[in-house]
């Protein structure tokens, strides 16, 4: 079973940046919204834990967009591109210790 993301399709490779848009407004959406109304007196823990949710996803969106992730992404496509004419290495026989 192939669990990887097909980027070779353009709505592949626009689905996480979609995500990643919704995450970050949700989080401005809800923070904004808790500001203006406040955190109401039943429920408060239920706010605060959707609050520190859309914190937690919106660093790891950040992260992967700005962050090492994107780093690791243009480092991988480097890598992809000078590998695409090199053939692979005839695999050695593996040897016996100490010979």
């Amino acid at each position: 079973m192939n669990l990887e993301r097909n980027t070779s399709h353009p709505i592949g490779r626009l689905i996480p940046a979609i995500l990643a848009a919704g995450i970050i407004l949700g989080f401005f959406v809800v923070l904004l919204t808790v500001f203006i109304l406040g955190v109401p007196p039943d429920g408060g823990e239920v706010v605060m834990i959707l609050v520190g949710a859309l914190v937690t996803l919106t660093t790891s969106v950040v992260g992967y967009y700005f962050g090492s992730s994107a780093g690791s992404k243009s480092k991988e496509d480097a890598i992809l591109g000078q590998m695409d004419g090199v053939k692979a290495p005839a695999s050695q026989p593996d040897r016996e210790p100490g010979s």
